[in-house]
């Protein structure tokens, strides 16, 4: 009877090692597999009027011929970054992302659509890589100023990762030195053209395939998106566009807003006679770290830019009945004082619905004018900033020491208001562990 006993204690513990050791294999496997996961490379689509050089793209201009002004270089990238999951989504598997456990010696890997001659060519892939993907949504990224094209690939992976949609980089050719800002600005309207050109292009995909634009500036890289504004005008290419820490004169904006924001007699006419068209959803996003945008408003004499969010003229956008007289009689009906006219009735006359949101709980560095990847993807996809953060109305405030300073400095303080009455400010309501990708 013992030796029975004996015998199945005997089982029973070597039942008990088998399961510890099956435990720890499991276990192993578990950490194992996590540690394969780190790091996952996303391909990005990228069209640039850059300079090619052995190493990819320089910061100088494309060499062109007066018949050849839009033979640019069409391809893809690959940029890795270290992910926040340890799970691939089968989403992200149609998108081509691919997973390692550490990251790859090339971070950079371009490949130039050899069979691309020009945009038309490149509408195609643009299409074949959103079917591939099985959505409907593409972003396109243009960046700003000092910014090299490998920096560029990192914001347009960075986004990437947020929206896991298809995305389209524009990069232009920033010479990616603080000391090259004149020399940014001059190359980046010599890229405008080249700009308007796939502007052209997106509206053709957009008709023949349905697939629907998010379009994504930062700081100079806004001067392209306001200036082809001829080129959309009744277009309707995009669905929602962010325009981050916009580096693009305040007034000039407003010049831009009166003639091409608005909905046109025979718009309307048209809009009758067809389905009512959505506006485009205009995000502006500001904040009040930013030391850069002051820094550009003392190089263009204290003019106010864009992304200070903080001229009077900028009324015309968030509150039209509340600018100034002379404002208000250079723009008519749309912004006629009559408190008989509804809002509903103002919106009808314009193509875009702007909101002005002020980011600087996010912000961070000591110059800021960051991007806020992962508040853009949420915005975009559910209109609400995100996890442990809600938008609350906020009157914008005054604009930051620097950016007063430098407007008394060149005595345009009349050019600034205190306040924009439709602003949304981000806050943090819970603990929020800042998401952060690292590069």
């Amino acid at each position: 009877m013992s030796s029975n006993i004996a015998i199945v204690v005997l089982v029973l513990c070597s039942i008990l090692v088998a399961g510890s050791r099956v435990s720890a294999e499991n276990l192993k496997a578990e950490t194992n597999l996590k540690a394969q996961t780190r790091y996952v490379t996303i391909p990005i689509l990228y069209v640039t009027d850059r300079n090619a050089t052995k190493k990819g793209y320089g910061p100088q201009r494309k060499l062109e011929q007066l018949n050849s002004i839009n033979n640019l270089h069409f391809g893809w990238l690959d940029y890795s970054l270290r992910r926040h999951e340890t799970t691939t989504s089968s989403l992200e598997k149609q998108l081509g992302w691919s997973e390692s456990h550490k990251r790859p010696r090339c971070v950079l890997e371009t490949k130039e659509l050899a069979e691309v001659k020009g945009y038309h060519d490149f509408g195609q892939v643009i299409i074949d890589a959103a079917k591939k993907s099985g959505t409907d949504d593409v972003f396109i990224l243009v960046h700003g100023f000092n910014t090299p094209f490998d920096h560029a690939a990192k914001e347009a992976a960075l986004l990437a990762y947020q929206v896991q949609r298809p995305l389209i980089l524009y990069s232009w050719p920033s010479k990616g030195k603080l000391s090259q800002y004149n020399v940014d600005a001059g190359n980046n309207e010599w890229s405008q053209e080249h700009f308007d050109a796939l502007m052209d292009e997106l509206k053709r995909i957009k008709d023949s395939s349905g697939i629907k634009f998010t379009l994504v500036a930062h700081s100079m890289g806004n001067r392209l998106a306001v200036r082809s504004a001829p080129a959309l005008q009744g277009k309707h290419i995009f669905k929602q566009v962010f325009l981050v820490d916009p580096d693009f004169d305040a007034e000039t904006f407003v010049h831009y807003l009166y003639r091409y924001a608005r909905k046109s007699a025979e718009s309307a006419e048209v809009a009758e006679k067809t389905e009512t068209i959505e506006p485009t959803k205009v995000r502006i996003l500001f904040s009040h770290k930013d030391r850069a945008l002051p820094l550009s408003e003392f190089l263009f004499g204290g003019y106010t830019r864009l992304g200070q969010a903080a001229d009077s003229l900028l009324s015309v956008v968030a509150a039209p009945y509340a600018i100034p007289g002379k404002v208000t009689d250079a723009l008519g009906s749309t912004a006629n004082k009559d408190a008989t006219i509804t809002n509903s009735d103002q919106k009808q006359n314009w193509v875009m619905n702007f909101e002005w949101i002020d980011f600087t709980v996010l912000d961070h560095g000591v110059i800021g004018h960051t991007v806020p990847f992962e508040m853009i993807a949420s915005l975009w996809s559910t209109s609400l900033p995100g996890e442990g953060l809600k938008l609350v109305p906020s009157n914008n405030g005054a604009p930051n020491r620097l950016a007063s300073l430098f407007l008394h400095l060149f005595g345009e303080q009349d050019h600034i208001s205190d306040k924009i009455d439709s602003s949304e400010r981000v806050v943090i309501t819970t603990k929020r562990r800042r998401a952060s990708v690292a590069h």
